[in-house]
């Protein structure tokens, strides 16, 4: 069965500079991480945090220190597969929708692959839109066999590593954070050590291949060898004349670069500089380091399936625990506070019916008062207690007669003559007849200054010259 890893979220999948693993760091959850190649000849790299928060400090170590230290028994140790044992393979997808395209990039690999994909382990370590909107991915493949013997290699060590990297793409992201490069130009990291010379191209923040060639059975590189070796990998990959830039690295990097006997010809061809960083042997094992304990784009570890560590399995099943069990405590915390809000808000309903019914208890008095029913029982009661105490309301009102002489007192005073008038405790109604048009309009402002509301209606006479009017008035309540 083939082992793979296509978790990457379409969301996460089209930005490059955002891309990496899938969780938290490996490395992260331990104080120390130990970078180690698998040769005992060449030293460590330990990266350790300073405090909880602290940045992370990276210290070298002779391999026979780091063997006998007392704090590896609780660091995490890591290497990486070489440029030689895997492949990485830009796939091309016809499709613009990233969820579609992450499903049929096994078939475009199988393809693309001079071996079965069922008998490798690979992972897609990023996805890019092209400019025609297509879908592109990165994806990082080695056989099984590779990774079993570069396990037995670490094994011969003693060490177990938790994680293993690609060698070409730890170089890539490495020289993105150590140096800054001219935006979309061409650039090469060229590793050499005694055994291996390995080449990584890319343009601007995207990687684009990385190629290896073993040395020869003379002692050292022989410079018209490697320059030979150069030029045919760049023809294929660069175009012609195209400005290049070089970072040398890997424990013969600073010997090279001090000869520099092999850069000369290729300068003709490519333009560009070449920088050598700060202790290049150890190149390669900080970014190892630095790749395992922190986030960021082409994060890759090809122990996958069944050839985990076994340290990832208990993580995942760990994260799963806690993450049931903060599942659980919220479902708790949810539940007891719906159940507070419940019991607090049935507590105020029935201090308020209480209220309520002792209240309607008070204005009814001897009045039976069903549960829900309170309000249309005492206006009920109110309104036969209204009844019977009209009576006795209207000998304490003010009397009727006060108000009809101030109605009649108004219409004398304008010579307006009153036809009928209809007197009510709440208001009247007025018909009359005026000489002029305008008195009416006097008539009813008198009234309003008397505390009504009014309504004037006048219309022309037809068999005299009088104006007939109508004034409605209603009591203005204090």
């Amino acid at each position: 069965m083939t082992n793979k890893d296509l978790s990457l979220p379409p969301s996460q999948a089209l930005n490059a500079r955002r891309l990496g693993r899938p969780g938290p760091p490996a490395g992260a959850a331990a104080r120390c991480y130990c970078a180690i190649l698998p040769t005992a000849k060449m030293p460590v790299v330990c990266t350790r945090r300073l405090g909880l928060r602290g940045r992370w400090r990276q210290e070298k170590l002779a391999w026979s220190s780091w063997s006998a230290a007392p704090q590896r028994q609780s660091a995490m140790e890591g290497g990486c597969l070489l440029v030689r044992e895997s492949l990485t393979l830009w796939l091309a997808t016809p499709l613009t929708p990233a969820a579609k395209a992450a499903k049929i990039l096994p078939a475009l690999l199988d393809v693309q692959l001079p071996f079965p994909l069922e008998s490798c382990y690979y992972r897609v370590v990023e996805m890019r839109r092209a400019a025609d909107g297509t879908i592109q991915a990165l994806a990082v493949v080695c056989r099984r066999e590779n990774l079993q013997a570069r396990l037995a290699a670490y094994t011969s060590l003693g060490v177990n590593p938790v994680l293993l990297d690609h060698e070409g793409l730890a170089l890539w992201t490495q020289s993105q954070a150590e140096h800054a490069w001219p935006t979309e130009a061409f650039r090469a990291i060229l590793y050499l050590d005694a055994n291996q010379l390995t080449l990584v191209i890319g343009r601007g923040d995207q990687y684009q291949n990385a190629f290896s060639m073993l040395a020869s059975s003379t002692p050292g590189w022989a410079a018209a060898e490697v320059t030979s070796w150069l030029q045919r990998v760049l023809r294929s990959a660069l175009p012609a004349a195209a400005p290049l830039h070089w970072l040398l690295c890997g424990p013969d990097a600073a010997q090279a670069a001090a000869a520099n006997t092999w850069h000369q010809p290729l300068e003709a061809e490519w333009p560009g500089t070449l920088h050598l960083p700060q202790e290049p042997e150890t190149f390669l094992l900080r970014a190892l380091g630095m790749r395992a304990v922190t986030r960021g784009p082409l994060r890759c570890n090809l122990r996958l399936g069944a050839a985990a560590h076994p340290w990832l399995g208990q993580q995942r099943r760990r994260q799963a625990l806690i993450t049931g069990l903060l599942l659980l405590v919220a479902g708790l915390l949810l539940s007891g506070s719906s159940n507070a809000w419940r019991w607090l808000t049935a507590r105020r309903i029935a201090k308020v019916n209480r209220a309520i019914a002792s209240l309607a208890a008070d204005l009814a008095p001897g009045t039976r008062v069903p549960y829900g029913q309170e309000a249309l029982v005492l206006r009920n009661a109110l309104a036969v207690r209204a009844e019977q105490e009209a009576a006795f309301l209207e000998i304490l009102a003010p009397p009727l007669s006060a108000r009809l002489s101030a109605l009649l007192s108004a219409g004398s005073a304008l010579g307006v003559a009153y036809e009928t008038l209809r007197l009510r405790p709440s208001g009247f109604l007025l018909t009359g007849t005026s000489a002029d048009w305008d008195w009416c309009a006097q008539l009813a402002a008198q009234l309003e200054a008397l505390g009504y509301t009014v309504q004037l209606e006048r219309r022309e006479a037809l068999t005299d010259s009088l104006v007939h009017f109508t004034i409605q008035g209603e009591l203005l309540t204090p």
